[in-house]
């Protein structure tokens, strides 16, 4: 685990505004990460941040397609996630936002931090990147 994990939720909101700030004022003219660095980069990895709801999450992104989060400190669900050709990032969870099936393009905004921005622009999140499932996700979001 890094230092940043455990920085306040105040810290990481900063944190958080500052990247999607910046990236609005250039207007946001980066490219999404292709398909198969994202692959590599999410699989049998952990993605950690704060969503747009001001929740703090961690996602293990299981190499056979399954998902296992937590936010809000102890609100477990399971899911599955898949990357489309066209470099979309889709996710869909048991019980968080009702069963939808939600897509994202992902954005290196350098300095260990990325951005998911959902197709229809509903769901923006900035979170680094952990390798393996360092807090036992696949374990608890079953208990």
């Amino acid at each position: 685990m890094t230092t940043a994990e455990y920085l306040h939720p105040v810290a990481w909101r900063a944190l958080t505004c500052g990247a999607l700030l910046s990236a609005a004022t250039t207007g946001f003219a980066q490219q999404p990460i292709p398909a198969t660095d994202m692959q590599q980069r999410l699989s049998d990895h952990t993605t950690f941040g704060i969503a747009e709801n001001g929740y703090r999450f961690h996602i293990y992104h299981r190499a056979d397609g399954k998902t296992f989060g937590e936010s809000r400190e102890r609100y477990y669900d399971v899911g599955t996630w898949t990357i489309a050709d066209d470099g979309k990032y889709c996710r869909q969870w048991s019980k968080w936002r009702d069963g939808t099936r939600d897509c994202f393009q992902m954005y290196d905004l350098g300095q260990g931090k990325y951005r998911f921005l959902s197709v229809d622009r509903k769901y923006d999140s900035t979170f680094q990147i952990l390798e393996g499932d360092p807090h036992g996700l696949q374990v608890k979001a079953r208990e």
